[in-house]
């Protein structure tokens, strides 16, 4: 059986830890308490965002840091020390997954909500319309100019309401477009 590559920008815990140079159990340990940005494929394979755990290991402070320095003396972690590190990663964490998923997620309600009044709109529309070229059509008699009127119209409508659901609203109702009259 082939050996399946991760995707580019990704990493399997083993694959991280040879990245970073540490211990496979440590990055295992992040992944475990949410501290590494990770997905997990559907045989249950741990794969790591590369760039984004980079960002976050980058600028955790070492151990040496921690302690007071790389020469001098070693001294205990206090609590205030490790729960300052342990916030700037939560804050950093839910920064990364806030940026992630206000780009995609979206109010579904909102969605149904906006595409019925869109509905409502164009049935109003074309409404409208048909009681606006009734006396117009009434009057022709060549086929192609009434299919050319009508043409126009639908035309002239669907470009309304399009400009009105993308957000350039024309100032009127949907008498505002009567292409050729």
């Amino acid at each position: 059986m082939a050996k399946h590559e991760p995707p580019p920008g990704m990493a399997t815990i083993s694959g991280y830890s040879r990245h970073r140079g540490v211990h496979r159990s440590y990055i295992g340990r992040l992944v475990e308490r949410g501290l590494l940005p990770h997905v997990v494929t559907p045989r249950g394979i741990k794969l790591i965002d590369i760039a984004k755990s980079d960002l976050i290991l980058d600028d955790m402070p070492t151990t040496d840091e921690l302690h007071g320095g790389a020469g001098g003396e070693k001294q205990q972690t206090t609590y205030s020390q490790a729960r300052i590190v342990k916030m700037v990663y939560e804050a950093k964490l839910a920064r990364m997954q806030f940026e992630q998923r206000s780009a995609k997620l979206v109010d579904a309600e909102a969605v149904r909500v906006r595409i019925a009044e869109h509905l409502d709109a164009l049935r109003q529309a074309f409404a409208a319309m048909a009681d606006r070229l009734v006396p117009i059509v009434a009057r022709e008699s060549d086929p192609k100019r009434v299919h050319r009127l009508l043409r126009q119209a639908l035309i002239g409508e669907l470009h309304r309401l399009a400009n009105l659901i993308g957000g350039h609203a024309t100032t009127g109702g949907p008498s505002d477009v009567t292409p050729g009259f």
